[in-house]
């Protein structure tokens, strides 16, 4: 009788909806069925706000969350285009023993993948991340060969089976037992169809992001400094962006000791000599974004969150938009700047530095990032998680649903994606000046009442 319990029933049948919801969404490629997807992971978060769950059932929202994934996994038409590049750019690399940094796709034999390119000036773009997704994906591409199915589905699993294991260090690190949040937390994240469809269905390499800094985390709280900078350098091996958050470790480790003179040789052996070491061979080996790729991205009038909101209003060509990318610039470098100095009242150093890294990550990506995606967001949601408290993972649903929300419904309306995804973070803001407008005006008040009560006296 302990299954007929509500809470077992609620897992139980909302788990069944989204599952059968996926699977409609695989057989009919209905467009009708995003909002609804989300409109039901809406309605999850909204339940389970006030409800505990029991480790069992935490276990069985895990287990739907693989059932989920296994079936957008080995699905094809559930997928993005640039897992059609990442598997000819890793082609081009184990296959025709060329440099994808030099070599665009267009310059070989693209077979099956040519039908899933759905945007075709990047055939003419070399290979832009970091050399070790290339490496990944370019052992996959060897084992496997060149059967596109093989490649895409083994990508998928791999980025699947880091979402998973990103998520059991999320567990750990909130003490997932003990933690009256962590129901809800799990939700949240394993039920997560802005993450699941962009991992096992689009296939974006974030989901290894994600793991890596995850990890450092918990190697943070396990106080193994050095690993936690070998962490961080094979995240900003795979996509530069998270190279911001090496100095941010770097101020945690002093705010935890008063000094960084004990932590120097952590510092030099996980963080600098590592970065240098691969970023030396990767410039010895060309193993870099060219020059002349980079240029040639920079003179796109598409080319951050930030320049792209004011598009609108002087165009695409006004000389106005070079200074309002140095603007960008100047607010990203000030909110840094804050960010790295400013000490979070909190309960423990974990919460700190994952807040400082989500906020870090959020403010490059508006202002600075080139290129703006909703699923860059990805990092962004688990990192406000580990926080644990209630603000925090109010931030991470929001991220969510509404990226969302941008990517798979208004992706074809330009301006209506980058207004919604730049009004979100601000959307945060605005909430918590008028919660802290309320409880000013509820502390004056109580004030009034006191002396008024005092002169009666």
């Amino acid at each position: 009788m302990k299954f007929f319990k509500p809470n077992h029933l609620l897992i139980f049948f909302l788990g069944l909806t989204h599952l059968v919801i996926y699977y409609l969404l695989i057989s009919w490629q209905a467009f009708f069925l995003y909002p609804v997807i989300f409109l039901l992971f809406f309605l999850s978060y909204k339940i389970f706000l006030t409800r505990q769950l029991s480790p069992g059932l935490i276990k069985l929202v895990v287990l739907f969350g693989v059932l989920f994934c296994l079936l957008l996994a080995f699905s094809l038409p559930q997928m993005s285009s640039d897992l059609a590049y990442y598997f000819t750019y890793a082609k081009i690399f184990s296959y025709y023993h060329q440099n994808p940094y030099l070599v665009s796709p267009a310059s070989v034999f693209l077979g099956e993948a040519s039908n899933f390119f759905s945007d075709y000036y990047w055939l003419d773009v070399p290979y832009l991340s970091g050399p070790l997704l290339l490496l990944i994906t370019a052992v996959i591409n060897f084992w496997l060969g060149q059967s596109f199915y093989l490649n895409v589905v083994a990508l998928k699993l791999l980025y699947s089976l880091a979402f998973f294991l990103a998520g059991g260090l999320l567990l750990n690190l909130i003490n997932w037992r003990k933690n009256p949040m962590a129901g809800l937390i799990s939700i949240l994240y394993f039920w997560n169809p802005f993450l699941i469809i962009n991992t096992a269905g689009q296939g974006h390499p974030e989901s290894l992001l994600v793991f890596l800094l995850l990890l450092a985390l918990w190697f943070f709280v396990k106080k193994r400094y050095t690993l936690v900078g070998l962490c961080l350098n094979f995240a900003v091996a795979i996509k530069i962006f998270p190279l911001i958050l090496l100095p941010l470790f770097g101020r945690a480790l002093k705010e935890k000791s008063g000094s960084y003179r004990p932590h120097l040789k952590s510092i030099f052996f996980g963080s600098l000599l590592p970065f240098v070491l691969i970023w030396s061979l990767a410039a010895f080996y060309n193993f870099l974004p060219q020059s002349t790729t980079l240029a040639k991205l920079a003179q796109e009038p598409n080319d951050g969150l930030f320049i792209s909101f004011f598009h609108p209003f002087f165009g695409l060509s006004s000389p106005v938009l070079v200074w309002l990318k140095w603007l960008g610039f100047l607010i990203f470098c000030a909110i840094y700047g804050f960010l790295f100095f400013h000490r979070f009242y909190s309960q423990g150093a974990l919460p700190v530095l994952a807040k400082k890294f989500g906020l870090a990550l959020l403010v490059f990506l508006i202002f600075v990032m080139y290129f703006i995606q909703s699923w860059y967001f990805v990092c962004l949601v688990p990192l406000f998680l580990v926080v644990g408290r209630r603000r925090e993972i109010d931030w991470a649903f929001y991220l969510s649903f509404f990226n969302g929300l941008a990517y798979f419904i208004l992706a074809k309306y330009y301006y209506a994606m980058i207004l919604l995804l730049f009004l979100v973070p601000w959307f945060f803001i605005l909430i918590n000046i008028f919660d802290k407008g309320y409880e000013m005006a509820y502390s004056f008040t109580r004030l009034q009442r006191s002396i008024g009560f005092r002169k009666k006296r």
